[in-house]
């Protein structure tokens, strides 16, 4: 859904290019900032690397509700919007969006999060591709390593909160089923091996790292390539043991 909703998104600015009446260009804007904070690995994803430290919780019920509060806002701010005005280009644009945002709040209903991740999509995978330096998070400069490092903090409480959330499902009767969960197994322990041959930090971008490493001070153990690493492997551990 997220991946269709991107794409959406894509089209949807594409679309406009004509400033209407109703000046819809800022209020797109504002849109796009602001769920670009929401979802910082999508806006990493578009080019957008001002963010790239970030990883939000979104297992958190304090997390729904904020997406809640955010579609809401703007699905009424659109529907109070003047439309009469509009080119044929932006009344499909402005339909297109008023769809997604009813489709995202419709989403918001259901107890999809009480799945964190199945065998083809999840955060603990992307992850693993974006550590290995051959994804879309940048290990170009020494800030580079310093916000992955952020993503890696943030993918710790995520594993814990995930947990809690299979847990959940479980009491519920909420779950994958069994032949999807065996194969699932396998992945994990293959990205919580610690494999130094395979190390998810960025191992491409040798001359940023070793930059990297003689800037930081010796006190700074959060800020090593040794701690990111168990930082990962550690989150994934965790998964395995659950």
């Amino acid at each position: 859904m997220k991946t269709l909703y991107s794409l959406s998104i894509f089209l949807f600015f594409i679309t406009i290019q004509k400033v209407s009446a109703e000046d819809l260009g800022p209020f797109f804007e504002r849109f796009w900032e602001e769920r670009s904070q929401l979802f910082p690995l999508e806006a990493t994803q578009q080019g957008d690397n001002r963010f790239n430290h970030l990883l939000p919780n979104d297992q958190t019920q304090e997390f729904r509700s904020s997406l809640k509060k955010f579609y809401q806002k703007y699905l009424i701010e659109l529907k109070n919007k003047k439309r009469q005005k509009l080119s044929l280009d932006d009344e499909l644009s402005v339909k297109v969006f008023e769809y997604e945002l009813t489709n995202q709040l419709e989403g918001l209903k259901y107890d999809f999060w009480m799945i964190p991740f199945q065998q083809f999509w999840g955060l603990p995978l992307t992850m693993g591709q974006l550590g290995s330096g051959e994804s879309y998070q940048p290990f170009v400069t020494v800030q580079d390593y310093r916000n992955w490092i952020g993503r890696l903090e943030g993918f710790g409480k995520w594993v814990d909160s995930a947990i809690e959330n299979f847990k959940i499902g479980i009491k519920k009767e909420i779950v994958l089923p069994k032949v999807l969960v065996l194969k699932m197994i396998p992945q994990m322990e293959s990205l919580s091996r610690r494999n130094r041959k395979r190390v998810f930090f960025g191992a491409r971008s040798k001359n940023s790292l070793l930059l990297f490493l003689a800037k930081i001070k010796k006190n700074s153990k959060n800020c090593t390539k040794e701690q990111s690493f168990l930082t990962l492997i550690q989150a994934t551990k965790n998964s395995l043991i659950f």
